[in-house]
């Protein structure tokens, strides 16, 4: 009893020592019986080779390795010291173990992999060694993302371009359907962006919710993305599955600037998605006046309806958008009408006392209706 303990407390010692790098209390606890293989309970069963590889230690690494530990060792996640030096950036470190034969492929419990962690932290370094000892550039983790979605989305052109010279695939899917396009126009990144299109990616695929890059740059108000995009042929007036356009999303949330570049390289005004609802009746109901404008001063049809009959100004006034109201108003729209039998742009006014808009509405005068 009195040698498991001794052992024990030697492991404990080991532990501690290769995590601050001492290597001659890492020496002693190994000679007075340390279980080279304990774990560390406060943190995911860390071994003695996980800890000083993610500290940085070299020296107690190179000891523990002469030593005979087991280079391939997990914790709790299933993560080996080889993932720890990618995530810390320890490329020396990296060259001991993988010359002490680590499994260069190492998948943790969400099948991550080495190669992942290195291009996930932008360490272009890390990524050529682990390249020229023969990574997977293909493999995906659980959610199918692959070592160039971890470099596009932490913006690294260099990783991008090292994955793509070893064969990875630029138009490598998730288990989404979002290519490393998808995420760089998600994200804003012109650059990343740029470099993914030289390398062969497609300005047209499409995820499987039916988004296209154009349609997510477009939504997020990324305009510099947007006009990368367009000038390399992305399709202005593609068709969401559920029929939005990049401009009805950029018009519903209010990106001006993308809404101007979008019209100016074609965008159709008056596009209706399958709820009939029109770029200008998205922003209408959302109350964006500046777009409001745009799209009417690019043809806007003002008069347009949706499949349940309400018009944009219907919206603006049921949503208490009034200024939209006025401009839609000044704009020639009809608050007499009523394309659903239900209440019209005037009655709406009348019922919610917006005084300004009835005197608009009614030549001046709103007295005799509040």
């Amino acid at each position: 009893m009195m040698a498991k303990n001794n052992r024990h407390s030697e492991s404990v010692k080991l532990i501690a020592a290769a995590r601050i790098g001492d290597v001659p209390e890492v020496i002693a606890a190994l000679t007075a019986g340390a279980n080279k293989e304990a774990g560390d309970p406060e943190r995911d069963e860390f071994r003695a080779l996980h800890w000083s590889v993610q500290n940085g230690h070299s020296s107690v690494v190179i000891t523990l390795l002469n030593k005979g530990v087991n280079v391939d060792a997990r914790d709790t996640r299933g993560r080996s010291a080889l993932h720890s030096a990618c995530f810390r950036g320890h490329e020396e470190i990296a060259r001991l173990l993988i010359g002490t034969e680590a499994t260069i492929d190492a998948l943790d419990e969400v099948d991550f992999t080495p190669l992942m962690a290195a291009s996930q932290k932008r360490e272009v370094n890390l990524v050529s060694l682990l390249l020229e000892a023969g990574a997977n550039v293909h493999l995906k983790d659980n959610d199918g993302i692959g070592a160039i979605h971890y470099a596009t989305i932490n913006c690294h052109d260099s990783v991008i371009k090292h994955l793509a010279s070893h064969g990875a695939d630029i138009k490598l899917k998730d288990n989404e359907g979002s290519e490393p396009i998808h995420i760089a126009a998600i994200k804003g990144h012109d650059v990343t962006l740029a470099t993914l299109i030289q390398l062969g990616a497609d300005v047209n695929c499409v995820d499987n919710e039916g988004f296209t890059p154009l349609l997510v740059a477009s939504q997020e108000g990324h305009v510099k993305v947007v006009e990368i995009l367009l000038e390399n042929k992305a399709q202005v007036n593609f068709e969401h599955s559920q029929g939005d356009t990049a401009l009805s999303v950029a018009s519903e949330n209010g990106h001006l600037a993308t809404a101007h570049v979008l019209i100016t390289h074609g965008a159709n005004t008056n596009y209706a998605r399958s709820d009939g609802a029109t770029p200008l009746i998205h922003a209408s109901s959302e109350g964006r006046d500046e777009i409001v404008s745009l799209l009417i001063l690019n043809g806007a049809n003002i008069e347009a309806v949706s499949n349940n009959g309400i018009s944009s100004l219907l919206f603006a006034c049921e949503r208490g958008h009034l200024s939209t109201a006025k401009i839609l108003l000044h704009a020639g729209a009809n608050p007499y009408i009523s394309y659903n039998e239900d209440n019209t742009p005037f009655q709406v006014a009348i019922e919610k006392e917006y005084r300004e808009l009835i005197s608009i509405m009614n030549n001046g005068q709103w007295g005799q209706y509040i």
